[in-house]
C-alpha cells in the first residue's frame, strides 16, 4: 500500500483500544495493520473512520484506495484516488495508484497518463517506471515499455518485478530467449515468486523445450503443492513427452484441488483421447463443455473424439461450433477438415485448408491436408506444390516426404520418390 514499505506500526501486535477522544492516526495505522494480516473489510472501517475525523488528508484516501484496489473493486479504488489527488496534486504515490486501477481497467492511456505524472514527480522509484512500463506492454507500445523497464531496473538492480515485466515484454516481441533470461532473473531474486515460473513454463514449451517446461512445472508444484495450475502444466508437459499415464495422474491432482478446472479436463481428456479410450475422454470434454459452453476447443477436442467413436453427425456439429466460437482460428478449419476428409468430401476439405493458410500462411498441417486431398483428386501438380511448402515451413515431418513421395511416383519421378522415402525414414 502507499509507502507500505517504510511502515512497521502493527507488525505482530494485539488490537489497542480506541483512543478517547477520537484520533485519526490510529485508525490509519491500525488499518495498514489490519490490511497486511489480510483483513480488508476491518482495514476500509478504519481508513473510513480516519477520513471521516480528518477528511482533507489525501494519504487517508489513498490508503483506502489501495484497500479497494487489492480487493479488485476498481470503481471505489478510483475514486478514493481522484479525491487523493485533488487534496494533494503533487503526491506521486497517489498518482501511480491511479494508474495501477486504470492499467487494470485495461484504460492504458489514463494509466500512462498518471504513471508519467508519478515520473515527473519523483524519478527516482524503479516501481512508477515499472508501472509505465507494464502499461505500455499491454498497449503495444513494446519498445516504449523496453525503455521504461530498463530504467526502473537500472534503478534497482533487485527488483524482481521489473524483470518478470521485462520478460512479459520481450516474450510478446518473439524476443524469447531475452525473456527467458529475464524470468530467470526474476526468480534469482524471488525464489518464491511464482509468476516467472510460470513465464517461463510457458517459454518452454512455447520453444519445443520440454524436458525444461517440465521442469519448471516441477518446481511451481513443489513450491506450490497447493496450487492447481502447476499440477495442469505439469500434465501438459507430460502430455507433450507422450507420457500419458503421468499426464492423466497429474491432471488428477490439478482436479482434486479445483474440481471445475476447465483446462485441466481438457488436458486429462486429451490423454484419454490419446490412448484411445474414447469414453473416459469424452466425459471429461462434456464437463468441460457444461462449466464453459463458450469454449472453442472443447468443442473440437469432443469433434476428434466423436469422429473416432465413429458419430460422424455429432462431430461435424462439434467442429461446427469451434468455428463458430473461434472463425479466426486457423486449427479449427484444420480439424473440421479432417472430418470432411473421414466423409469423403475432398472439395470440403480443401476449401477448410484455404481459410486456415488464409488465416495463417505459415500453417505446415494446413499445406499437409491440403496436398493430400489434391492428391487424392490426382490434383498433382497442386499437390506436390503444397506438400513442398510443407515440408519447407516443417522439415521433419516424415508423413509430409511419405506423401510428397506418392505424387513423384504418380508423376514417374522414381528418383526423387526414393529419395523423399529416405527423408521419410529418416525422420520417424
Amino acid at each position: 500500500m502507499p509507502d507500505e514499505q517504510n511502515n512497521t506500526v502493527g507488525r505482530d501486535q494485539g488490537e489497542v483500544p480506541s483512543p478517547n477522544p477520537p484520533d485519526p492516526r490510529f485508525f490509519v495505522e491500525r488499518g495498514r495493520s489490519r490490511f497486511r494480516r489480510g483483513e480488508y473489510a476491518d482495514a476500509i472501517q478504519d481508513f473510513t473512520e480516519a477520513i471521516r475525523l480528518d477528511p482533507t488528508n489525501s494519504q487517508h484516501y489513498a490508503f483506502r484506495a489501495y484497500t479497494y484496489f487489492v480487493r479488485e473493486d476498481n470503481n471505489a479504488a478510483l475514486l478514493d484516488v481522484t479525491k487523493a489527488i485533488a487534496l494533494d496534486p503533487h503526491s506521486a504515490v497517489a498518482h501511480n495508484l491511479r494508474g495501477c486501477v486504470h492499467g487494470a481497467a485495461g484504460d492504458y492511456l489514463e494509466a500512462i497518463e498518471h504513471f508519467t505524472e508519478a515520473i515527473r514527480l519523483d524519478p527516482s522509484v524503479a516501481r512508477y517506471y515499472q508501472g509505465r512500463g507494464n502499461a505500455f506492454s499491454r498497449a503495444g507500445e513494446y519498445e516504449s515499455a523496453i525503455a521504461d523497464l530498463n530504467e526502473a531496473i537500472r534503478l534497482d538492480s533487485t527488483y524482481a518485478l521489473g524483470f518478470y515485466t521485462r520478460a512479459h515484454t520481450h516474450n510478446k516481441m518473439g524476443e524469447y530467449e531475452k525473456a527467458i533470461h529475464d524470468c530467470n532473473r526474476a526468480i534469482e531474486l524471488m525464489p518464491t515468486y511464482l509468476d516467472p515460473r510460470f513465464g517461463l513454463f510457458d517459454l518452454y514449451y512455447r520453444t519445443g523445450r520440454i524436458d525444461a517446461a517440465l521442469g519448471a512445472a516441477e518446481e511451481i508444484a513443489r513450491l506450490a503443492p497447493t496450487e492447481a495450475h502447476g499440477w495442469m502444466l505439469q500434465g501438459r508437459a507430460h502430455l507433450a513427452k507422450t507420457n500419458y499415464i503421468r499426464a492423466v495422474n497429474d491432471f488428477d491432482e490439478a482436479l482434486r484441488l479445483m474440481p471445475n478446472y476447465c483446462s485441466a479436463l481438457i488436458g486429462r481428456a486429451t490423454a484419454f483421447y490419446r490412448v484411445r479410450n474414447y469414453d473416459r475422454a469424452l466425459a471429461d470434454a462434456d464437463q468441460a463443455i457444461r462449466l464453459a459452453p463458450n469454449y472453442a476447443f472443447a468443442y473440437t477436442l469432443r469433434g476428434h473424439i466423436q469422429r473416432h467413436r465413429r458419430q460422424m453427425e455429432e462431430a461435424m456439429q462439434d467442429y461446427d461450433k469451434a468455428i463458430a466460437l473461434a472463425p479466426n482460428d486457423p486449427l479449427a478449419y484444420i480439424a473440421r477438415s479432417q472430418g470432411y476428409k473421414k466423409l469423403g468430401s475432398l472439395d470440403a476439405v480443401i476449401a477448410d485448408c484455404d481459410q486456415a493458410i488464409r488465416l495463417n500462411p505459415t500453417s505446415s498441417e494446413g499445406y499437409l491436408r491440403r496436398g493430400e486431398a489434391r492428391l487424392s483428386k490426382s490434383d498433382l501438380g497442386r499437390a506436390l506444390e503444397d506438400l513442398t511448402e510443407a515440408i519447407r515451413l516443417q522439415p521433419n515431418r516424415a508423413r509430409a516426404y511419405r506423401l510428397r513421395a506418392q505424387v513423384h511416383r504418380a508423376l514417374g519421378r522414381s528418383a526423387e520418390a526414393e529419395e523423399d522415402d529416405r527423408n521419410a525414414e529418416n525422420r520417424k
